[in-house]
Parts: structure tokens; C-alpha cells; sequence
């Protein structure tokens, strides 16, 4: 009986150990499968020579660009000088750019319409602002020079966006 059971075992042993070599014959041959496959990526292929997608943050840098607009508009000022007057213009194109490439990005037909007519009513709301503060003057003419900076800024945007690549 025990030569019977010893046998018995033996057999069982002998057969799990050729079905462990069996799945290690397995294994070896997927795992070389495996690496002669490229691997896949969730990531885009990106094209060789291209840059990296443009205006990706220009949402925000749209909306810090307001603030600053804001901030810039609240200083003090004895009176406006010919400088005070270029910096302040001269962040209208910023936003005509940073705007343009949000909304562009976005796909949004009436981009030039909604870029000049909201950097246009920001200024003047902030004219406003200046008239309202006391000790603060007004320029009413950045109002009419923000249109120009923000049309060349959205037409920056919209250069840039064409040349992108997909």
C-alpha cells in the first residue's frame, strides 16, 4: 500500500512540476513578446521638430492679465505721464493676445468680435473706476488707444494658433 501511495505521489509531483515549468515557458515567451512590441502610450505621438501645443495656460494668464490691468489702474498717481500712459496701453496687447488664443483654442467663432469688445468695455471700466476714486485722474484716451492694442495682440493669437501644429 505504501509503495502504491508513494507512487501515486510521485506521479502528482512529477506532473505539477511539468505544468510549472510549462507556465515558466509561458511567461518567458510572453514577456518576449512584450518587449518586441513598442509600447503604447496614452500620450499623442508628438511630431518631430514641432514644439509643444501653444497657449495652453492662456486662460489664465487671460484672467492675471485683467488683475494686473486692475492693480495698475488702483496706484496713485500725482498726474499721467507719457510712460504711465505706454505701460498702461501696452498691457492691452497682452490681453488681446492671451484672449485670442483662449477663445481661438476654444473654438469660438466670434473670437476678434469677443476680444476687442470685452478688453474695450475693461478699459473703460476701469476709467470709470479712476473717476470715481477721488485723487486718481482719468485717461479717457487709453479707451480709444486699447482697441489697436488688443486687435495686434488677437491677430498675434491668431498667427501663433495657425502655425500650431494639429
Amino acid at each position: 500500500m505504501n509503495r502504491q501511495v508513494r507512487r501515486a505521489t510521485e506521479k502528482a509531483e512529477k506532473k505539477k512540476e511539468k505544468e510549472k515549468a510549462q507556465r515558466k515557458q509561458a511567461r518567458l515567451a510572453a514577456r518576449a513578446t512584450r518587449r518586441a512590441t513598442p509600447k503604447k502610450s496614452n500620450k499623442p505621438a508628438s511630431k518631430p521638430g514641432r514644439g509643444r501645443d501653444p497657449g495652453r495656460f492662456s486662460g489664465w494668464m487671460t484672467l492675471l492679465t485683467i488683475v494686473f490691468i486692475a492693480l495698475q489702474a488702483l496706484r496713485a498717481e500725482a498726474g499721467p505721464t507719457t510712460t504711465q500712459l505706454v505701460v498702461d496701453m501696452l498691457f492691452y496687447p497682452l490681453l488681446g493676445y492671451f484672449m485670442g488664443m483662449w477663445l481661438l483654442r476654444r473654438g469660438v467663432q466670434q473670437a476678434l468680435w469677443l476680444t476687442v469688445s470685452s478688453g474695450i468695455v475693461l478699459s473703460s471700466l476701469v476709467e470709470l473706476a479712476k473717476l470715481l476714486r477721488p485723487g486718481i485722474s482719468a485717461e479717457p484716451l487709453l479707451v480709444f488707444l486699447a482697441a489697436p492694442g488688443l486687435l495686434l495682440g488677437f491677430l498675434l493669437a491668431r498667427f501663433v494658433h495657425r502655425q500650431s501644429p494639429g
